[in-house]
């Protein structure tokens, strides 16, 4: 497997990120499930107390970027196009994360809701990031 990195789509995989990121500040807020996710986490919210507000929103926009990479490497590893994107969105999302985020979710004793709530989350923007760069790769070699 070779990983073409000169043929990627940066401009893709920054939109990607950030579609990611606003799935999930709509996601979390008020309209959707914010509601139901804020007291459930309200109680792990005292130990992050002294973390400067900027800290989360930079490490999620961070990680989204370099999630947003893998899978445009992975969606042109298998041609691109949005269903490829969309399998390969859904795979990861579901797949690895929620598939891998289970067992920790059960060992720390949190409520399932909560993961339940944050893997859907992070499998929706997956899908999401995966139907995008699919759709940019497909365009790119049309």
């Amino acid at each position: 497997m070779v990983w073409d990195l000169q043929n990627l789509n940066y401009f893709a995989i920054v939109l990607a990120a950030i579609t990611a990121n606003v799935i999930s500040a709509l996601w979390f807020g008020p309209y959707m499930f914010g509601s139901i996710w804020a007291p459930l986490v309200a109680k792990n919210q005292a130990s992050v107390s002294g973390v400067p507000r900027a800290v989360p929103l930079v490490v999620s926009i961070l990680t989204s970027l370099v999630v947003a990479f893998l899978l445009a490497i992975l969606v042109g590893q298998m041609g691109g196009g949005p269903n490829n994107g969309l399998v390969v969105g859904a795979i990861a999302g579901v797949g690895i994360f929620a598939m891998s985020g289970a067992p920790h979710a059960v060992f720390s004793n949190r409520p399932p809701l909560i993961f339940i709530l944050e893997a859907s989350q992070t499998s929706a923007s997956m899908v999401a990031m995966g139907v995008i760069l699919g759709c940019w790769e497909k365009f790119l070699n049309a």
